[in-house]
């Protein structure tokens, strides 16, 4: 399990895993309520993907809005 990340928002917690399989890398996100589990896996192209469009959003500033 070195290849994870922890962390604690509010009411919630998240856990960012990396699996590496023969076919690629492969990237588990779990999100923790107090009574849910959600479990979403993502391949290394779309991870890279969702963290291009992350680090955009997060410059950001002010109350602008991107759909």
């Amino acid at each position: 399990m070195e290849d994870c990340m922890y962390f604690a928002v509010g009411f919630k917690s998240f856990d960012l895993e990396r699996i590496k399989g023969t076919t690629g890398d492969w990237y588990e996100w779990t999100e923790r309520s107090k009574r849910n589990i959600t479990r979403t896996s993502f391949n290394k192209e779309s991870m890279i993907w969702i963290t291009q469009v992350m680090w955009e959003a997060s410059k950001t500033k002010g109350n602008d809005g991107k759909t």
